[in-house]
């Protein structure tokens, strides 16, 4: 099961072009395209993949607090 959903990004933080990270068992695959990052989530179920953008929301609520400190 695959699915892949697109959010906005920012030059600064995200300096590498492609940054890769698991999480249990699903796997996030993140590519910068321009300003914005793709993610990739592959899990065996739903519940896996809705556990992965659970994690990848939180991973968004960061940067973004680190955005504004800078």
């Amino acid at each position: 099961m695959k699915e892949q959903f697109t959010s906005i990004g920012d030059k600064d933080l995200f300096l590498q072009e492609e940054l890769k990270f698991k999480n249990n068992n699903p796997t996030i695959d993140v590519k910068k395209e321009g300003e914005k990052l793709k993610f990739f989530i592959t899990g065996k179920s739903r519940k896996d993949i809705d556990k992965a953008k659970h994690s990848i929301s939180n991973i968004q609520k960061i940067f973004s607090k680190i955005k504004k400190l800078k």
